[in-house]
Parts: structure tokens; sequence; C-alpha cells
């Protein structure tokens, strides 16, 4: 069974950003694991940067921003 089949079978699969705070003005980040995630048509969580391009992503169902650790933000609450 190819990886991309197993990232059908979780309830949702986990994704997180890269923290640039300090390091840079514009977040250059997007992580590879979050188009492998889309296309498996999985629920996703994302643990994010305030502003960032993942940040952004109206498709993500549960966003954790950095630095709120209990809050979980989308659909469902």
């Amino acid at each position: 069974m190819g990886s991309f089949n197993l990232t059908r079978k979780p309830d949702v699969l986990l994704v997180t950003d890269a923290q640039t705070t300090g390091w840079t003005e514009v977040h250059p980040f997007l992580s590879s694991k979050y188009v492998d995630y889309k296309g498996s048509g999985t629920l996703i969580w994302a643990m994010v940067e305030t502003g960032s391009t993942l940040d952004t992503m109206q498709d993500i169902r549960f966003k954790s921003h950095f630095g709120n650790s209990v809050g979980i933000f989308g659909e469902g609450r």
C-alpha cells in the first residue's frame, strides 16, 4: 500500500507550519505535507503562524495558531 493511501485512513491529519516571526518579514514556507493531505480528502488540522500561507488556506477544517495552546478554530466547534 502506498503512502498516499495511508493518508486516507485517519480521521484527521496534522500539518505544522514553520515559525518565522522575527526571522523574516515574508513567510516563505508552505508545507508539502499540506499538498499531500489536501489530495487525500481527509480532514486537516494545521498548527500555523498567524498570517502565513497555511493560515490563509480556506479548506483547513481545524486550525491552531502558535502561542494559543487552547484554541482550535474550525467547523464543528
